[in-house]
């Protein structure tokens, strides 16, 4: 369950801006984070529903919206224990580029490849059991909690049981055979139960959150950042994280890759290295009140 802790942090996106949801969420954080130093994982052998990836490379990656281009020519390669922030103004891409890589655009020009092969040419029960989204907002079905939590995905109470108790929704132990009204933080805490219940079944190696710190107050989001570079002693080698959010100070001390979307132009690199590289870069971060020294490299 390695990479289920991450969506721990989903898990407060709704929450109401207090002392109890940190509270919470950090309870949530120490029960993870002793599951797996107890419980690491091992990445399944490849077949046509699993897919083992070394690298994610972006080929000049090109989209156009009638007469307009979005960007043009975006190249660089990720790899596994790569965390990317995607930031940039309203407009410039970002949401674009994150429906590209889940398959619900197809670039104009260029391509997406897992190591040699293009994400279009990948079966995909393979390609999306690797694949583990969380949007802004959960989607709750009229359907019983444990197959809220399940969604097809091979049904093991025992399971089923652990996720809950990790999220802090113990209490629903004897109610996942039920369809019951839950309030909004039960909401959230039943995604951040979701992807774990996926990451253990299916041991998908790509997380794309969409911003995760959309409605937090300032100490709910830097306690999140703080979870993040904590994080960084227990994600293995086998796992790719993607970031789009609003925050500019969260993505640039949280992510050691930046992908800056900015006058139809594209800037790549660690944020330290952009910090230096670009003076309006550098003077976005010191607007934010961040320094080099705070800066993930």
């Amino acid at each position: 369950m390695i990479f289920g802790f991450l969506f721990s942090i989903m898990g407060i996106s709704n929450f109401s801006a207090n002392k109890m949801a940190i509270k919470n969420f950090t309870t949530v954080v120490i029960n993870i984070l002793d599951l797996l130093s107890q419980n690491p994982i091992e990445t399944p052998a490849p077949n046509n529903n699993s897919l083992m990836i070394n690298k994610i490379v972006f080929d000049n990656l090109s989209f156009r919206y009638n007469d307009k281009w979005i960007f043009k020519n975006i190249s660089f390669t990720l790899y596994p224990k790569d965390r990317l922030g995607i930031t940039g103004p309203s407009g410039c891409g970002k949401t674009t580029f994150i429906q590209l890589i889940l398959k619900e655009k197809i670039p104009t020009t260029g391509k997406i490849l897992i190591d040699n092969t293009n994400i279009q040419d990948i079966y995909n029960n393979a390609y999306f059991n690797n694949i583990a989204f969380a949007p802004q907002k959960p989607q709750i079905y009229h359907k019983t909690i444990g197959e809220n939590i399940a969604l097809g995905i091979e049904y093991d109470e025992n399971i089923l049981y652990k996720c809950l108790e990790l999220s802090n929704l113990s209490e629903l132990r004897s109610k996942i055979s039920k369809s019951q009204n839950l309030s909004a933080g039960q909401n959230s805490r039943i995604l951040l139960t979701r992807c774990l219940y996926k990451m253990h079944q299916l041991f998908s190696q790509i997380l794309i959150l969409d911003e995760p710190t959309a409605n937090l107050d300032q100490l709910a989001t830097q306690n999140m950042q703080n979870v993040f570079q904590n994080l960084s002693n227990y994600i293995t080698h086998n796992h790719v994280v993607i970031i789009i959010d609003h925050d500019f100070s969260f993505l640039v001390q949280t992510c050691n890759k930046i992908l800056w979307l900015y006058n139809n132009q594209y800037f790549f690199g660690s944020p330290y290295e952009l910090y230096y590289k670009y003076q309006e870069f550098r003077k976005m971060c010191i607007d934010n009140n961040i320094s080099s020294k705070m800066l993930c490299r």
